[in-house]
């Protein structure tokens, strides 16, 4: 996903979960946002996109821990194939 609005607007995030209460998304980037203090972001300042982090997505289904710095190299990986989308 990437961030439509805010201070971090362009900035690329993995969602990790869902705050259902509050409607909003909490996303990490392994770096400022990591997974002991995701952000909350609105759904509609988020640009949706079809990529995934699939061994991060896995370890998500399965409830496997997971480590900022997996996050941090896909995202650097992701945004490195897609030429800093």
């Amino acid at each position: 996903m990437i961030s439509k609005a805010g201070k971090d607007k362009g900035k690329w995030y993995v969602v990790v979960s869902v705050d259902f209460e509050e409607e909003r998304l909490l996303v990490c980037d392994g770096v400022r946002r990591s997974l002991n203090r995701p952000k909350k972001k609105n759904p509609i300042h988020l640009q949706f996109t079809n990529y995934y982090l699939d061994s991060i997505r896995e370890k998500l289904i399965k409830g496997e821990k997971i480590l900022d710095s997996e996050i941090k190299e896909g995202l650097r990986e992701l945004t490195r194939e897609r030429g800093g989308v």
